[in-house]
Formats: structure tokens, sequence, C-alpha cells
């Protein structure tokens, strides 16, 4: 679902579904739809908020069933009051000074990058360090201050990326997926990478496979880089569905 196009009814591209913020239960609660994606950075700007009722499925992509001109108004039918509070502030406030910010900074760092070049010629090893190192940590800053967050609720930008930890503290993956049903309108499970330890439990749950998924319901707790399951990596096994990116 992530990366395909949303299109009005009337054929034009309204956007590209840039993340998905869902429950615990997988129930998702808004599709994030943004007009332009960065490809080096991989993010979303000029976002929208919209809930999955009011798209259908067309092929490779996605249909709005109401009118383009603004979708996000008829949330208000769809989702719980509280919800629908929590994230129409985020779309109403916050998304609109990311952008800003977000533009910002690629922008100052390009004019840097032409200064730095144009005063330093001679300094090449240094200004490869400048580089590198502005290449490096720009897409994390980027990342982390862009991702959504709603309390209460999960999202593929927060997921992707964070290691997956079992109830006795062991690292079994890292999570690079989620599979969401053919409706579209939830999530089934997560899709982990395997992880490079090479523990005989671990060899028990990929196999010969290199990714597996698990489905959400084994999920205790999502900290900060990391997602805490319920179970040990043995409990786990009898869950597991071996999978493809």
């Amino acid at each position: 679902m992530i990366g395909r196009k949303v299109f009005t009814v009337d054929g034009r591209v309204y956007g590209v579904i840039t993340d998905l913020i869902f429950s615990l239960d997988g129930d998702i609660v808004f599709l994030v739809i943004s007009k332009l994606k960065i490809p080096y950075l991989d993010l979303g700007i000029c976002r929208k908020l919209i809930v999955p009722s009011l798209v259908t499925k067309l092929n490779k992509g996605y249909v709005l069933t109401v009118h383009h001109q603004d979708p996000s108004a008829y949330a208000m039918s769809y989702i719980p009051d509280t919800m629908r509070r929590r994230g129409m502030r985020i779309f109403n406030v916050w998304l609109g000074y990311l952008d800003l910010i977000t533009i910002i900074l690629i922008v100052a760092s390009i004019a840097t990058l032409l200064t730095l070049i144009a005063i330093y010629v001679d300094y090449s090893f240094i200004l490869t360090i400048l580089l590198v190192t502005l290449m490096t940590l720009l897409p994390r800053i980027l990342r982390e201050v862009y991702s959504l967050s709603i309390e209460g609720l999960l999202s593929y930008s927060k997921l992707v990326g964070s290691k997956v930890i079992d109830s006795e503290g062991s690292v079994i993956g890292i999570i690079s997926d989620v599979r969401v049903d053919e409706e579209g309108d939830k999530v089934r499970g997560i899709i982990m990478l395997r992880y490079l330890a090479k523990e005989e439990a671990l060899r028990a749950i990929y196999g010969d496979s290199k990714y597996v998924e698990l489905p959400l319901r084994l999920i205790s707790n999502v900290k900060r880089d990391c997602v805490i399951l319920k179970s040990s990596i043995k409990e786990s096994i009898p869950y597991v569905v071996r999978s493809t990116p």
C-alpha cells in the first residue's frame, strides 16, 4: 500500500500514500497522502490525512470516492471523536509547519554546500567530510522530526527499522514492512528482516527465509526504535509465517 498512487475520480494524481496510522488491533485510522515525495530522503511533503474508507482500490493504485478538494472534511463522519481531534490537530497545524521546515532545511543545505564549494574549493578533504556528514545526518533528522505520532496509535514510518524484542529481551528481527489486507483497511502483521545473530532459536523462526511475518496481536509495547513482544522466541514460533518483502 505504501508508495501507491491515489487518483481523483477524473483521473488526476491526488498524491502518494507515504504512511499509515493504525491501532494495535490493526485498524487503519488514517492514510497519509503526500503531494510530493523526496526520493533520497524518502519523505513525503504537502501531506493530507484521510480515512481509508474514502479510497477504493483500482488496479495498482487507489481512487478517491469523494470530491478531491477536501477529503479530510469527510473524516468527521467516519472516525471516533477523540482520534478525529488528535488527527485533525496534527493535520491543521503541525503538517504545514513541518513542510515549511523541511523545505527550508533542504534549501539551506544546498546553499551551504554551494557556499563551501565556492570558499573552500582547495580543501577537498574537509569538504568531503562535511558533505558526508550532512548527507548522513540530514535524512535521519528529517525522518525523526517528520514521523507522525498520535497517542494510542502506531505509524508505519515509526515501526519500519525498529528492532523486535521478545519478552525475554532478545532481539529477533528488524521490521522492514507491514502486511495490509486486500481491502486496504487493516494491518494484519509485521514483516521482520532476519537478525544477524546465529542462535538456534532464531534459525527455528526463520529457517531458510530472510523474512518472516508475525501478527500484530503479539505486540506488547512500542518504544523508541523497538517493538516488544508478549511472547518469547520459542512461544512466537507457532505464529510465524515465512514471508517475502
